[in-house]
């Protein structure tokens, strides 16, 4: 089986009868997902039929599932919070990190499927992800970085990297969710870091960094971008050669929260 290739859920959790959970003040524990279950691809040894490039590539395989055995990452999740392990192949802890949501800004999960022309046709290669942490300092912290085979993104067809990017996500929403809320409430707007700067969105406006747009203003997605295109007289204060306010939702945290705010407020749907 390969480092990508999909695994039943029950091979990926965590045995709590053979794993120590710890108590670090993060509510109950829920479960937890594994790498250390990963086994080789033995299929990989047909690599050496061809000369040098094939043995090059059995190679790489091999130091890959030695380096994953020997790095193998757990993610223990809890009720406000998560931890992940590094192990070792004796299932001994070499590393450890406490995340609590309520000390967290954000979370991005970013993923791409990718795939390869053959011949006119597309083949499905995988997606590709990541998850970053936006620590209460602002400061980015890559948690996971994968990739898996589940172009439909069907349930229990993913790998260690899938499970626990997604129930990460998921857990974290509902933080996020009361997060926008109490800032709503207190300031009278929500705040969310992306590539394109900073955004804020409150019931009335949006504003890009500096530049602000109010109800009325048309919109377009491509490409994981929002395109807001102002009316004639908010228009007219921009530069000629900014027709447009671009956010990068893709690369943005808490961007489940985002389109949420913007369907609410404004009527936008991706």
């Amino acid at each position: 089986m390969s480092l990508i290739s999909s695994m039943p859920l029950e091979e990926v959790l965590i045995d709590v009868n053979k794993v120590n959970i710890p108590d670090e003040g993060l509510g109950n524990f829920r479960f937890g997902y594994t790498q250390e279950t990963v086994s080789f691809n033995w299929s990989c040894i047909l690599w050496n039929l061809l000369p040098l490039v094939g043995q090059i590539l059995f190679l790489y395989h091999v130091i890959t599932y030695l380096w994953t055995k020997s790095h193998a990452n757990r993610i223990l999740l809890y009720e406000h919070g998560f931890i992940k392990q590094v192990v070792d192949m004796k299932g001994r802890v070499k590393k450890e990190s406490v995340y609590d949501f309520y000390k967290i800004n954000g979370v991005k999960y970013s993923k791409t499927r990718q795939y390869q022309n053959i011949y006119g046709i597309q083949r499905y290669n995988g997606t590709a992800v990541s998850l970053h942490i936006l620590g209460s300092d602002n400061a980015e912290e890559l948690i996971i970085k994968g990739s898996y085979r589940n172009e439909n993104e069907l349930d229990n067809q993913y790998n260690f990297v899938g499970y626990a990017c997604n129930s990460i996500r998921s857990t974290w929403l509902q933080f996020a969710i009361d997060k926008f809320n109490k800032e709503i409430s207190t300031v009278g707007y929500g705040t969310f870091v992306s590539k394109s700067g900073r955004v804020l969105v409150g019931k009335e406006f949006i504003q890009v960094n500096d530049q602000v747009v109010s109800p009325g203003f048309k919109y377009s997605f491509d490409s994981g971008y929002l395109y807001l295109y102002p009316n004639d007289e908010e228009g007219a204060h921009f530069k000629k050669k900014s027709k447009s306010v671009n956010i990068n939702v893709v690369e943005m945290y808490n961007s489940d929260v985002f389109l949420m705010a913007m369907q609410q407020f404004f009527g936008i749907s991706c």
